[in-house]
C-alpha cells in the first residue's frame, strides 16, 4: 500500500504540471518559437581580408599580409604549404601587434590574430600539429608548444574553436580583458579522460606565436589559461576571456530539460554529477542542483560571476548535478549520494582532503 500511495502521488503530480505546462506549450508552438529562444548565438571570427592598404606603410607589415594572402591561396588548393606561410605572417607582424595590442580596430593586431588562428587550423587539418611538441614546418623546423596555468593536459587540447561574437540569454556580464594573443574555447574529447568530467567540456585558452626569452629570438606557440594567468612569461598582458566557454555551452542549449521531465525514464547519459575542470585537490567543492524542468546552465550566470572573482575561485571547485526532474526526489537524491561517495573514492581514497568535508550544496526550485 506504501509503494501504491507513492507512486499514486507521483502520477498526480505529473498530472498537475502537465495541465499547467500545456496551455505554454501551445503558444509557444503557434508563434513559432523555441522554449529556449533565440538568444544563444556562437558566431566565429570574422575572416580578415587583406588589404595592403595600411596607414603607414611599412615592408615587414606589407611582407606579413602578402604572406596571409599566399597562405589562403595554399590553404584553397589543400597545399600545406599554408602552414608556413601563415606562420612567416604572423612573426613578421608580432611586433606589431604588440605595440597595439589594446586596438581592437587596428589591423596589424588584425592580421597578428587571424595569422595565429589559420596557423593553429592548417597544423591542424594537415597533421602537422602534435600537441605535446609542435607543429613540424616544410624544412623540418618544429616550433613547440607550451601550456601555462593549466590543470587540463595537452592531450585534453582536442578541439580548437576561435572566440568571435557571441551573445547568451542566460549571461548579463561577459568577463574579458584586452592584451595580447588570440582567445579560444578548447573542447576536451569524447570520451572524456578524467572522471566525472562533461564529454567535450569547453575551458578558455590564449594563444600566443611570439619569441619566449628561453629560445633567443625563436618562436613558440604559448597556450596560456586565463582563468589562471594574466600575462606572459616576458610579462606582457594576454587577452582574457572568462565567460566565452559558458556561452558555447549555453549556445547548445536545448529542450532536453522539458524531455527530462516527460520521459525521465529514458537513461539520458548526461545525468549525475560533473566537473567543469578535473578534481583539484585543496579546493573547496561547491555542488550545484538545478530545479525542477531545468539542467546545470540555469546556473551559468552565477558560474559566471563566480569565476571571475580571484579570492572565490582560488578556494573552490564547483561541481553540477544534473537530474531527470521528472524522476521522483528520492532516487534522485540516493544518485547524488552514491556518486559524491564515489568520486571521493576516486580521487581520495585515504580522505586526506580535509576540504572535501566542508563540501557546500546549493539548490533552488
Amino acid at each position: 500500500m506504501e509503494t501504491d500511495f507513492y507512486l499514486a502521488q507521483r502520477a498526480r503530480t505529473r498530472i498537475a504540471f502537465l495541465l499547467l505546462l500545456a496551455p505554454l506549450l501551445l503558444l509557444l508552438a503557434s508563434s513559432g518559437c523555441s522554449i529556449v529562444g533565440s538568444q544563444n548565438q556562437w558566431n566565429p571570427p570574422n575572416p580578415y581580408s587583406p588589404s595592403r592598404l595600411f596607414a603607414a606603410p611599412d615592408p615587414c607589415l606589407v611582407a606579413a599580409e602578402l604572406q596571409y594572402e599566399a597562405g589562403r591561396q595554399a590553404e584553397q588548393a589543400c597545399n600545406p604549404a599554408s602552414i608556413d606561410h601563415y606562420f612567416a605572417a604572423a612573426t613578421q607582424s608580432w611586433p606589431y601587434h604588440v605595440a597595439r595590442a589594446a586596438d581592437e580596430d587596428n589591423r596589424a593586431a588584425e592580421l597578428y590574430r587571424a595569422s595565429v588562428r589559420s596557423f593553429i587550423e592548417s597544423a591542424v587539418h594537415f597533421g602537422r600539429f602534435d600537441r605535446a611538441r609542435g607543429v613540424q614546418l616544410a624544412n623540418g623546423q618544429l616550433v613547440p608548444v607550451t601550456y601555462h596555468g593549466f590543470i587540463w593536459q595537452p592531450a585534453d587540447f582536442c578541439t580548437f574553436l576561435p572566440v568571435g561574437c557571441y551573445q547568451s540569454q542566460r549571461l548579463s556580464n561577459q568577463y574579458v580583458a584586452p592584451g595580447i594573443g588570440v582567445p579560444y574555447v578548447e573542447l576536451t574529447s569524447t570520451p572524456q579522460r578524467h572522471a566525472f568530467t562533461n564529454m567535450s567540456q569547453p575551458f578558455a585558452a590564449t594563444a600566443v606565436l611570439c619569441p619566449p626569452p628561453s629560445m633567443g629570438g625563436g618562436f613558440a606557440l604559448q597556450f596560456y589559461d586565463p582563468l589562471r594567468t594574466s600575462a606572459t612569461d616576458a610579462g606582457l598582458p594576454i587577452t582574457r576571456d572568462l565567460t566565452a566557454p559558458i556561452a558555447y555551452a549555453a549556445s547548445h542549449d536545448t529542450d532536453a530539460w522539458l524531455v527530462d521531465f516527460l520521459r525521465p525514464d529514458r537513461g539520458d547519459v548526461l545525468d549525475g554529477l560533473h566537473m567543469r575542470e578535473p578534481f583539484q585537490p585543496g579546493k573547496i567543492p561547491v555542488v550545484f542542483v538545478h530545479g525542477l524542468a531545468s539542467d546545470p546552465l540555469t546556473w551559468a550566470q552565477l558560474e559566471n560571476d563566480l569565476r571571475a572573482q580571484p579570492a572565490i575561485f582560488a578556494r573552490y571547485q564547483f561541481w553540477f548535478f544534473r537530474y531527470d526532474t521528472g524522476d521522483p526526489f528520492l532516487p534522485s537524491a540516493a544518485l547524488l549520494r552514491r556518486q559524491l561517495v564515489m568520486l571521493r573514492q576516486t580521487y581520495d581514497p585515504l580522505r586526506a582532503d580535509p576540504n572535501l568535508s566542508q563540501m557546500v550544496l546549493v539548490g533552488h526550485s
